[in-house]
């Protein structure tokens, strides 16, 4: 779980192989450190996503269909990486509605 400022916690509990009662270690943020290579790359993402969305016709009835999406951003030099899930929870953050009204909304975040 993730705390307000970045930082992960890994708890191993105890099984089979493992010795110790619980062990936490802190998951390193390598997508928020500085990258040093000074390498900017131009696209990054995820691409051919079937995702299930409701598309309003012309009459205005709800069509249910497969959307298949990619979700790309340009990655700046300074970063190493990008939190891909963020995509995702933009895509569900409009309960699968998909209607030119919304589309500028979609593509802001």
């Amino acid at each position: 779980m993730a705390k307000p400022d970045g930082t992960v916690t890994l708890a191993v509990m105890p099984g089979e192989h493992s010795s110790t009662s619980a062990v936490k270690t802190p998951l390193h943020d390598a997508q928020n450190t500085r990258d040093t290579r000074e390498l900017p790359i131009d696209k990054v993402g995820v691409r051919r996503l079937r995702f299930p969305i409701q598309v309003r016709d012309r009459a205005h009835v709800m069509q249910n269909t497969i959307a298949t999406v990619g979700l790309f951003v340009d990655l700046p030099m300074e970063f190493k990486g990008t939190h891909m899930s963020r995509f995702i929870e933009v895509l569900h953050s409009h309960g699968g509605m998909i209607h030119v009204e919304n589309i500028p909304d979609l593509l802001a975040r």
